[in-house]
């Protein structure tokens, strides 16, 4: 069974992106290691990014977000984002985990 892993926006971004081939293919290893879920607010930012700065339409992105939220749970081990210090702990539970990092 795969640990679970809370996925942070600018990781679902990068699963889309065509810019960042390297970073999507981190976004990818990492989607298949855990057991990913999100939050509401994380899918209305991938949302927002994916109408504005990727030009995606509606339809797309629709798709999208309910292919992520059909993979929703809870009690998660991880949360994969690198927006904050890689292996920091959050109440003794909750490990941060950028997949961008090359020792990974």
């Amino acid at each position: 069974m795969k640990d679970k892993a809370f996925v942070d926006t600018n990781i679902l971004v990068y699963l889309y992106s065509e810019d960042e081939t390297e970073k999507q293919a981190y976004a990818y290893n990492a989607i298949e290691q855990y057991d990913c879920i999100t939050s509401s607010q994380a899918l209305n930012e991938f949302s927002n990014v994916c109408l504005k700065k990727l030009h995606m339409t509606e339809d797309v992105i629709g798709n999208a977000i309910d292919e992520i939220a059909s993979a929703l749970f809870y009690d998660c081990k991880y949360l994969l984002t690198e927006d904050l210090k890689d292996n920091q702990v959050i109440e003794n539970n909750l490990t941060i985990i950028n997949i961008f990092i090359q020792s990974r």
